[in-house]
């Protein structure tokens, strides 16, 4: 899950993540993916991604976890445990 306090707005109204660096040694950018395959997504990558020859190869998804999986969890174990008694 993303934490506020590590990620600021950046000027192009992409989001700056300041604890996970990319190969140039600079803060990375979180997008959106727009593609049918994965549409919403998060993505974070080097902050030079759009000027060629000055950007590196970072590049990586950002998984989200729901913020509910905790209660679905402890459901799960619930069922599973009163199937077994």
């Amino acid at each position: 899950m993303l934490s506020g306090s590590r990620i600021s707005t950046g000027s192009s109204n992409h989001k700056v993540d300041k604890e996970v660096l990319c190969d140039c040694e600079l803060p990375s950018r979180i997008r959106t993916s727009k593609t049918k395959d994965n549409p919403g997504k998060k993505f974070r990558v080097c902050p030079n991604s759009l000027e060629p020859g000055k950007k590196c190869k970072f590049w990586e998804w950002i998984d989200e976890e729901p913020e509910n999986i905790k209660p679905i969890a402890e459901d799960t174990l619930s069922d599973v445990a009163d199937y077994l008694i």
